[in-house]
């Protein structure tokens, strides 16, 4: 069987954060696909390699946020969004993150999670 590929967009150094991205690695395996952590500034990355990118964990991004941007655009090959004062920008206000999926953490959640995410990229892959 053929795994799906996705690419968990984190931040490069995690130290002093609280993580748990890994909680769903187990249920999105047991449901075909593969996980790539990718620090969200690393340069080179074949996109392409990838069926699906989540927006998991770059809570560096407003160090950088137009370098954050470009990679949405990179990504997504259009990215709406909705730029603040001064060219600043929360996370929650671009729009490629619609859906969002908001859970509440139980031990059902990572599965929860798994089956969202798989049901909207097929979902995706089913109207182009």
């Amino acid at each position: 069987m053929t795994r799906k590929r996705c690419a968990y967009l984190t931040m490069g150094n995690t130290d002093g954060w609280a993580i748990d991205s890994d909680l769903s690695f187990e249920p999105m395996l047991e449901l075909g696909w593969s996980i790539d952590t990718v620090p969200w500034k690393t340069a080179g990355i074949d996109w392409n390699q990838y069926d699906a990118a989540y927006i998991c964990t770059p809570w560096d991004y407003p160090d950088d946020p137009d370098s954050f941007l470009a990679l949405h655009e990179t990504i997504y090959a259009r990215c709406d969004f909705i730029r603040g004062s001064d060219s600043q920008f929360l996370l929650m206000e671009l729009e490629v993150i619609e859906p969002s999926l908001y859970l509440r953490m139980d031990s059902q959640s990572p599965m929860r999670f798994a089956r969202a995410f798989d049901a909207y990229v097929a979902g995706l892959r089913a109207s182009a």
